[in-house]
């Protein structure tokens, strides 16, 4: 019985020590490990702040981009309508008055022969009239000039037709940019809504893993004391084969002992 409840005893200090110490390196280890998760998410939450405000400046410039490319091509229409304007003018309206006035340039040219043919008559009574060139030479030189002019003007109205379309085509590209850029700037505005509800679930997770790191902390701290309450009882089961093991040998030991004054005692029968 004193074997027995000796070896209970210990298996109970023994259970009780590497229980407390296998608790103890469970929530040790757990902690770490939640630490490391801790410093990842934290890690991750910088890196999603950072990817935020560069979105946040993306989208800034992306929205100005768009709005100038909206400018540009409004500007480009206002002026593809004036080029258009002009255009109009240079090959209508300046070839027809030009024509008029070139067809105009012969009959000037004969009234202008007959004055300077006037003028240059009256030089003999003293009329002072002596030009470089003739005024009617002066007019068809002038009619000459004027004869290309018409088609110059229409053609220049040709190329500022071609350059309004292009002008069209090219406010055209400036829109479908503007469109583009600000569909970008929505699918910006979404990936930032969802990098702040990441930053906000990571915050949560830290918040979380503290909780578990204090919960993990008062679990190990009950865990021991249950282990050495465990202990302890086990350690007092074991009292009464102790017990009864220290009284059994105490008897026996009595036993023992008055045999041996019985030995030691004379026999009578002997002795007489």
């Amino acid at each position: 019985m004193l074997v027995v409840g000796t070896i209970g005893a210990v298996a109970a200090i023994t259970v009780a020590v590497a229980g407390v110490l296998l608790v103890d390196r469970f929530a040790r280890d757990a902690t770490e490990t939640l630490d490391v998760v801790e410093t990842a998410l934290s890690t991750a939450t910088e890196t999603v702040a950072l990817a935020s405000e560069s979105i946040s400046d993306l989208e800034a410039a992306i929205s100005t981009g768009a709005d100038a490319a909206a400018d540009v091509g409004l500007s480009l229409r206002e002026s593809e309508v004036l080029i258009a304007e002009i255009a109009d003018i240079t090959g209508t309206d300046l070839p027809v008055a030009v024509e008029a006035i070139d067809d105009a340039l012969p009959a000037i040219q004969r009234v202008a022969g007959a004055v300077d043919g006037a003028l240059s008559a009256l030089r003999f009574v003293g009329v002072d009239y002596n030009p470089d060139r003739p005024f009617d030479d002066a007019v068809a030189d002038l009619d000459v000039s004027l004869d290309p002019i018409p088609e110059r003007l229409r053609r220049q109205s040709e190329l500022l037709t071609d350059s309004a379309a292009g002008l069209e085509a090219i406010a055209g590209t400036s829109d479908e940019l503007s469109v583009e850029l600000s569909a970008l700037e929505a699918r910006l505005e979404d990936s930032r809504t969802l990098v702040a509800d990441y930053d906000a679930a990571a915050a949560d997770a830290v918040a979380l893993i503290d909780e578990m790191q204090e919960s993990i902390a008062g679990s190990g701290r009950l865990a021991k004391a249950v282990v050495v309450l465990a202990g302890l009882a086990l350690l007092a089961s074991q009292v009464t084969p102790l017990y009864l093991g220290a009284t059994l040998r105490q008897s026996d030991e009595q036993r023992h002992s008055a045999d041996r004054d019985a030995d030691s005692v004379p026999d009578e029968t002997t002795a007489g």
